[in-house]
């Protein structure tokens, strides 16, 4: 199903090798065309599905009204209630006006609204409709600021500019001053690959170039998006190479330049690294490289993800909103490493309490309006129920899914590709989790409180006189005006935001000048 809803309802031929040798009617998709014949005395939808040519071929049936299709590159074959018609080569999946099946998986709503197309799904047996438009909407709402998907702006909630919580990443930052930046690790690190890989050419990017001199070598870590503590020397390497012999020759030789401690998990495609030292760096780093075949198939992955939402973010926000919003990140993935609550379970060096990961952190923060408050308080709405007890936890994760809208390197074919970092999470982490968040909500001046609709993204206002808010309101003002492409529309919505900013008679005047 998932392949239907990305890529459309094709003929055999484009998903089964060597359906050409035996099949009657080549390059076709075949449907049943639904008569008065089919509904004549059917109470329901199985019954009317059970009278058609397509009976017993499947547990799912994709319904597609004849506006829906060409007539000139289709014709129909049969009569009565078993009529057929025959679409040439493939119908795509906007053509699709309801799905009717057995086995519907909560991951195809992902699918489908990631396509940015809703398409009613019901149950074959009862009838009853499985996917709503308002769960469609949901995700769509945790795709914002993913141009990818061409999915709304990003909405900063209010509670991202926290005080307390800005202030701890400040300190963070500080007592890092005076260190070699992760930027200038980073730069060193892929500098000594590209000098001792030659004549390979290394880029720093996932380019979709399958040339045998093509190599890729892409930070897929925090370090890569900006999003890691401060002063992190922990960096994560995909190196993409054109096969598996490339892999393990390519692995070696790096093994004989790269020199440090392996730290569990270094074999013939991968290497795991601490203690390492590299030329022009004072500090030692942590290096882990994994290798995979490059393929086309990967357009959007994990890493690229959240460069995107971040990109959009400063777009509308300015740099100083997108600051923002990394000061969250940092701060949480902070606290719950102090916690024991931030590897996956299945991650090395994971407490009994497993996690969301680095990764999963920041999809979490992000999908909460880059608020560390808010994703706490949306945790907890799913986890405790209206009468205070814990949700059951297998409930809990159907119900707060922290979902990957990019793709994983490594793990294409499970989900699609796509994580679902709430299953880093154990039982005891479940729980450990509603003790802690309440605990820190209280330490950042937040008292939790149940509420029954859950606590929704509230969208910064910009009317709320606050330092942090004017202060941000300018930057993202002067941002925007720089922009030589702004419409007149545009500019309103500038200058409505100067009539905004009261009591700031020197910030706005220096906006008008």
């Amino acid at each position: 199903m998932d392949s239907h809803l990305r890529l459309g309802i094709r003929s055999k031929e484009f998903n089964k090798e060597g359906s050409l040798s035996y099949d009657a009617t080549p390059f076709d998709t075949d449907f049943s065309e639904i008569t008065s014949d089919n509904l004549n005395e059917k109470t329901n939808i199985s019954d009317i599905i059970n009278s058609t040519y397509s009976a017993g071929y499947g547990r799912t049936y994709y319904v597609v009204k004849k506006e829906n299709y060409e007539e000139e590159k289709s014709y129909t074959m049969g009569s009565g209630s078993k009529k057929t018609r025959y679409i040439r080569t493939a119908t795509g999946s906007n053509n699709i006006s309801a799905i009717i099946t057995t086995e519907w998986q909560e991951k195809y709503g992902y699918v489908m609204a990631q396509n940015g197309i809703y398409i009613p799904v019901y149950d074959k047996e009862s009838g009853k409709l499985l996917f709503t438009e308002k769960q469609y909407d949901e995700i769509r709402e945790k795709m914002k600021g993913l141009s990818y998907y061409k999915a709304d702006d990003f909405e900063i909630d209010q509670t991202a500019i926290n005080s307390s919580v800005l202030e701890q990443a400040k300190k963070l930052k500080e007592q890092k001053q005076g260190e070699t930046t992760t930027k200038e690790k980073q730069q060193k690190i892929i500098e000594l690959i590209k000098k001792n890989l030659v004549p390979k050419i290394i880029v720093a990017d996932m380019v979709g170039d399958l040339s045998k001199e093509i190599v890729e070598f892409i930070d897929t870590g925090s370090t890569g998006r900006g999003t890691n503590l401060p002063g992190d020397g922990d960096f994560d390497f995909m190196l993409k190479c054109l096969n598996k012999d490339e892999q393990v020759e390519l692995i070696a030789k790096i093994k004989t330049f790269l020199k440090g401690k392996d730290k569990g998990g270094t074999n013939d495609f991968n290497i795991r690294y601490e203690d390492v030292k590299i030329d022009g760096l004072k500090e030692t780093v942590e290096v882990d490289i994994t290798s995979e075949a490059k393929s086309l198939d990967l357009e959007y992955s994990s890493d690229l993800c959240v460069r995107d939402r971040l990109a959009g973010i400063k777009k509308v926000y300015g740099q100083e909103g997108a600051r923002q919003v990394v000061d969250n990140i940092i701060v949480a993935k902070k606290r719950l490493k102090e916690l024991g609550l931030y590897k996956q379970k299945k991650s090395t060096g994971t407490t009994e309490y497993g996690g969301f990961g680095g990764i999963g952190v920041e999809n979490w923060i992000l999908q909460n309006g880059g608020s560390f408050i808010l994703a706490m308080q949306t945790f907890l709405d799913n986890a405790i129920k209206e009468n205070g007890e814990k949700e059951n936890f297998e409930e809990f994760k159907r119900k707060y899914p922290i979902y990957d809208f990019g793709c994983n390197h490594r793990e294409q074919t499970r989900n699609n590709g796509h994580d679902h970092f709430i299953e880093g999470l154990t039982p005891k982490g479940y729980s450990e989790m509603i003790i802690r968040f309440k605990e820190l909500l209280l330490e950042y001046g937040v008292e939790y409180t149940y509420k029954k609709e859950g606590h929704k993204i509230e969208k910064i206002p910009f009317e709320k006189e606050c330092d942090d808010v004017g202060e941000w309101l300018y930057t993202s003002i002067v941002e925007d005006a720089k922009n030589p492409n702004y419409k007149i529309s545009d500019m309103s919505r500038i200058y409505a935001y100067v009539a905004k900013l009261k009591g700031r008679e020197e910030l706005a005047k220096g906006i008008y000048k």
